[in-house]
C-alpha cells in the first residue's frame, strides 16, 4: 500500500463516477459530484485492510472507529466487530452484532456485515444464516465472497462451496 496507489484509486473513482468515463461500459450512472465523505471512506478501507492483514489490530480498530461517522456505518460496525472477534474481544463483537441489528430497524444494513462478525467469532452456522440473507438481498459485496480473506474460515465448509456455486463465482 502506498500513496500512489491510493491516489490512483481515488482518481479512477472521480474519472468514472464524476466525469462519466466508461459508465456505459461498466453499467454505472454518471454523478455530478463525488460525495465529500467518499475519499475518507476509500482511505479507511485501504488502511483497515492493510492493518488487519498485517496483524496491526489496534490500528485497524482505530481506523474503523474513525469510519463510524461516515454514511456507510454498517461497513464500519461490521469490520470493527470482526476485529473484536478475532482478537478475543467476544463481548464487544456481540455488541457490534446487536448494534447492526438495531440499525437495521432504521435503515438498510447489509447482512454480509453481520455474517462477517459471526465468522470472526467462529460461529459458522450463524455466519451462513446471514450470508444466505445477503445472497437473497443480492448484496453486491457477495461478489467478493471467495476472495474476502475475513471469510477464509468458512472455505472448508460445504455450505460455502454451495454458496459460491449459486453466486456463479469461479471455482
Amino acid at each position: 500500500l502506498n500513496l500512489l496507489s491510493v491516489g490512483a484509486a481515488y482518481g479512477l473513482l472521480v474519472l468514472v463516477f464524476q466525469k462519466g468515463v466508461g459508465t456505459d461500459l461498466l453499467g454505472f450512472q454518471h454523478a455530478d459530484t463525488v460525495e465529500a465523505w467518499l475519499p475518507l471512506f476509500l482511505f479507511t478501507i485501504l488502511f483497515w485492510a492493510a492493518y488487519e492483514q498485517k496483524g496491526m489490530y489496534d490500528e485497524a480498530i482505530a481506523a474503523f472507529k474513525r469510519a463510524l461517522s461516515l454514511p456507510a456505518t454498517d461497513f464500519a460496525i461490521g469490520g470493527l466487530g470482526h476485529i473484536y472477534a478475532i482478537t478475543g474481544r467476544k463481548n464487544e463483537a456481540r455488541q457490534q452484532i446487536e448494534q447492526l441489528k438495531e440499525l437495521s430497524q432504521k435503515q438498510y444494513v447489509r447482512s454480509n456485515y453481520i455474517a462477517l462478525v459471526y465468522a470472526g467469532l467462529g460461529d459458522k452456522d450463524e455466519a451462513f444464516v446471514w450470508l444466505e440473507k445477503a445472497f437473497e438481498e443480492h448484496a453486491y459485496q457477495m461478489s467478493n465472497l471467495k476472495i474476502e480473506p475475513r471469510f477464509d474460515v468458512l472455505h472448508s465448509d460445504p455450505r460455502f462451496k454451495d454458496l459460491v456455486r449459486r453466486l456463479g463465482l469461479p471455482r
